[in-house]
C-alpha cells in the first residue's frame, strides 16, 4: 500500500482493513527490522573480538554441510579454539553425537549475536551474513564454504529471478575473505558471479571427505546410526531420492512409481531395497498435503508397501551421512548427485520436465546429457535405465566428468581448511 494512501486514510479517518493491516503489521515490522540492525551494529562496536573464537553458520540451522565437517576436524585435532554452532529449533534433531566442546547458540538470540560480534573467524555456507545484515568488522575473517558442488543450475545474477537474493549474495561476496571450491569449474563460476575479489581456496569440499570413507570406523558408525533410526536391517540396501524444488506448484515431476522402482532395483542389483525420500524444504508443505508423490493416486499400491519400503528422511540433518548409506541415488537437477558421483555408486536422473524447468526455474551450466547418470523422462524409462545399468561404462563416465571439470575432492578438504584456520589464528 502506498504511503500517501495511508496518510490520507489517517487524515480522513477512513480505515479500511487493508489500511489497518498495513499500520499494525507492516510498519512495526519495518521499524523493528531497522532497530534490530542498529542494535546489532552497536553491539558489534562495543563487543571486543575473542582471538580464538570461531562461529559456524549453516542456512538450514542444523548440524550439517561444510561447516560441520570443518568443525569436526578442529575438534578431532583438539585445537584450542572456542567453537560456536548456530541452530534453529525445528532442526534440533540427530544431535546425539554433537561435540561436547562446541557451544550451541540459537540463531537470532542475544547470545548468538554476541558470539557473532566477538568471533575472530566466521564460517558461512550460504549468505547468512547478508540475511542477518551483519557487517563484518575489520579484524574478523569470513570464510564462505557454499553448499553445492559442480552444480547443474546457474546461479549467475542475470538468471536468478529473486533480485533481493542477488543483492544479498553480492553483499556477502564483498565481505568474504576466503571462498572454498572443489574444482576449476566452481572457481570460474563463483569468481564470475558473487566472489570477484575473495581469495579462493581450491581444497575440495569438507563435507565430501566422508564419501571417500567406505570402511572406516567413522563411516561404520554413521551407517549403524542411520539404520537404527529408520529401523532397517544392515543387509537392506537404500536408494535415496532427493529432487530439487520448482517455482511452480506443479507436483507431477515428483510422481515416481515406487513399487516399480523397488522391483527394478531388486531385480538389477539383488537384495532387499527401501527408498529414502528427501524433498527440498521449499516444497515440503505442498508435498505433505498431496498424495501425488506417494503414488497412491496413480499406481494403486497398498498402504503396507509404503510403511515397509518408503521412508521420509527430511528431518535427518546431514545428506552427506545419508549418502554414506546409499547404494543408488535418484534426483532431477539437484547438485548433490554430483557429490554422490565421488562414490562411483549408481546414480540416475528422473527429469520429466527439463524444458519447463529451464523456462520457469533455472538454466543449466551444461546439458544434462553430459552427466554420467542415465536420464529418464518418465517411470518406464527410469525402470529401463536401472535394469540396463552398465557399471563399467558408468564409472568411466564419472571419471571423465570429474576430470573435465577439474575436481580436486580427494577426502582431505577438512584437513586443508583446518591448516589454514591455524595459520589465520596464528596471525591474530
Amino acid at each position: 500500500m502506498k504511503s500517501e494512501n495511508v496518510l490520507r486514510a489517517l487524515v480522513e479517518k477512513n480505515f479500511t482493513k487493508k489500511t489497518h493491516d498495513f499500520i499494525c503489521k507492516k510498519i512495526p515490522a519495518k521499524i523493528n527490522h531497522l532497530l534490530s540492525i542498529t542494535t546489532v551494529q552497536i553491539m558489534s562496536w562495543r563487543t571486543p573480538i575473542v582471538r580464538n573464537r570461531i562461529i559456524f553458520l549453516s542456512f538450514r540451522g542444523s548440524y550439517d554441510c561444510n561447516p560441520k565437517w570443518i568443525c569436526e576436524e578442529i575438534v578431532r585435532r583438539g585445537l584450542p579454539y572456542q567453537l560456536y554452532w548456530t541452530y534453529k529449533k525445528k532442526y534440533m534433531t540427530g544431535l546425539e553425537d554433537f561435540p561436547k566442546s562446541v557451544r550451541l547458540v540459537r540463531q537470532g538470540s542475544l547470545e548468538f549475536f554476541r558470539a557473532l560480534c566477538s568471533s575472530r573467524i566466521i564460517i558461512d555456507n550460504a549468505i547468512l551474513m547478508s540475511v542477518l545484515r551483519y557487517k563484518k568488522k575489520k579484524d574478523q575473517c569470513l570464510i564462505n564454504t557454499w553448499h553445492g558442488s559442480i552444480g547443474i543450475k546457474k546461479i549467475a545474477q542475470e538468471v536468478v529471478g529473486d533480485k533481493k537474493w542477488v543483492k544479498k549474495a553480492l553483499r556477502e561476496g564483498r565481505q568474504t575473505d576466503y571462498l572454498i571450491v572443489n574444482s576449476n569449474f566452481e572457481e570460474t563460476i563463483f569468481r564470475d558471479s558473487y566472489w570477484k575479489e575473495s581469495v579462493i581456496w581450491k581444497f575440495g569440499h569438507p563435507r565430501n571427505d566422508i564419501l571417500f570413507e567406505r570402511d572406516t570406523e567413522r563411516a561404520r558408525k554413521i551407517r549403524e546410526k542411520i539404520y537404527k533410526i529408520y529401523g532397517q536391517d544392515e543387509r537392506t540396501k537404500i536408494c535415496l531420492y532427493a529432487p530439487t524444488y520448482r517455482n511452480t506448484n506443479d507436483l507431477s515431476p515428483y510422481d515416481i512409481d515406487y513399487a516399480a522402482l523397488v522391483h527394478a532395483l531388486e531385480t538389477r542389483f539383488g537384495g532387499e531395497w527401501v527408498i529414502f525420500t528427501r524433498f527440498h524444504f521449499k516444497i515440503m508443505k505442498l508435498l505433505n498435503s498431496s498424495n501425488t508423490l506417494s503414488g497412491r493416486q496413480h499406481w494403486n499400491v497398498d498402504e503396507s508397501f509404503f510403511s515397509r519400503k518408503i521412508f521420509d528422511v527430511n528431518l535427518y540433518p546431514d545428506i552427506q551421512e545419508l549418502m554414506v548409506c546409499t547404494e543408488a541415488a535418484i534426483t532431477d537437477y539437484s547438485s548433490w548427485i554430483c557429490e554422490y558421483m565421488l562414490t562411483r555408486r549408481p546414480g540416475f536422473l528422473f527429469a520429466t520436465d527439463v524444458s519447463a524447468y529451464m523456462e520457469h526455474d533455472r538454466a543449466f551450466y551444461y546439458p544434462l546429457e553430459t552427466l554420467p547418470f542415465p536420464i529418464a523422462e518418465n517411470n518406464e524409462e527410469l525402470v529401463k535405465n536401472i535394469l540396463d545399468f552398465d557399471e563399467e561404462k558408468y564409472i568411466k563416465r564419472c571419471d571423465g566428468f570429474l576430470q573435465v571439470h577439474g575436481s580436486v575432492d580427494d577426502g582431505n578438504a577438512s584437513s586443508r581448511v583446518a591448516d589454514k584456520i591455524v595459520e589465520i589464528m596464528g596471525e591474530a
